[in-house]
């Protein structure tokens, strides 16, 4: 019999689906409301959904997610965030008081880029580099 953990899926990202300590970066798909919980009517979130082959969307049931996305993107509009890059992690938080484990996005300033930007010296921008013709013994 395969375990019983099989049976509770969901189409919903979870904290446990995620690693502690590692940081996720995906690029935003769409973004749709669903019909989520067990009470009756149930409550509508808006779901964030990731291009690629990764097929659970991630609930923004957290207000600090939602405004964390409108902080990285300058919008409340969410057509605005489809395409956008997003960066997400595992942490802990306290629900009814007590420690639960969490999905959070990363604020654009922690977020690293791969290129910091570097201002370009007007004085040298159209000078030609006097290295470029420079064999490179490989």
């Amino acid at each position: 019999m395969p375990n019983i953990g099989k049976y509770d899926q969901s189409r919903f990202l979870k904290a446990e689906d995620i690693n502690t300590g590692e940081e996720y970066t995906r690029i935003i798909q769409s973004i749709t409301e669903e019909e989520v919980g067990q009470d009756n009517p149930k409550a509508v979130i808006p779901v964030v959904w990731f291009r690629g082959d990764y097929k659970k969307g991630l609930g923004l049931s957290a207000k600090i997610n939602r405004n964390m996305l409108m902080h990285n993107f300058g919008s409340s509009e969410t057509d605005d965030w489809i395409g956008r890059k997003v960066v997400f992690y595992r942490t802990m938080t306290e629900y009814q008081g007590k420690p639960v484990p969490c999905i959070r996005f990363r604020p654009k300033e922690e977020i690293q880029h791969s290129e910091p930007d570097v201002p370009v010296d007007p004085e040298l921008k159209d000078k030609p580099d006097e290295f470029s013709d420079d064999e490179i013994p490989f």
